[in-house]
């Protein structure tokens, strides 16, 4: 059994980030979907109905500027903006969890959302 929703993640003088989030009640991982440069979380509802049924969280996020999150179409100054986006998702996803301390999820980007990851990663190591 499993449960499905969107949400909005809201920081007063940010953009609204929209995302996609799947729960299991197997709960066996937490899995983190980031689309590519024009992609949004809908492209990939297939694969997070999927990820769902074998027991695994999931959640696909609108970067700024895709999908239903605010912000320019498809913009970004900088890759910082993005870094910004990936980190206020996972924040959001730990508290949709319930703040669990050991969170850990497994990332799944597709194409430009690949290039962001590691952007992303090495800013935060």
């Amino acid at each position: 059994m499993s449960s499905q929703n969107y949400d909005l993640i809201v920081d007063n003088d940010k953009p609204v980030l929209h995302y996609r989030f799947w729960r299991s009640d197997e709960n066996l991982g937490n899995v983190l979907i980031v689309p590519g440069y024009r992609n949004h979380a809908n492209m990939h509802y297939e694969l997070g109905d999927y990820l769902c049924s074998q027991g695994y969280n999931v959640m696909a996020i609108d970067l700024r500027g895709h999908g239903l999150s605010t912000g320019k179409r498809f913009s970004a100054h900088s890759f910082d903006f993005y870094a910004e986006d990936i980190s206020r998702a996972l924040k959001q996803y730990k508290n949709v969890l319930g703040n669990p301390e050991k969170f850990t999820a497994k990332i799944i980007a597709h194409s430009h959302g690949g290039l962001l990851m590691h952007y992303y990663k090495m800013k935060h190591d």
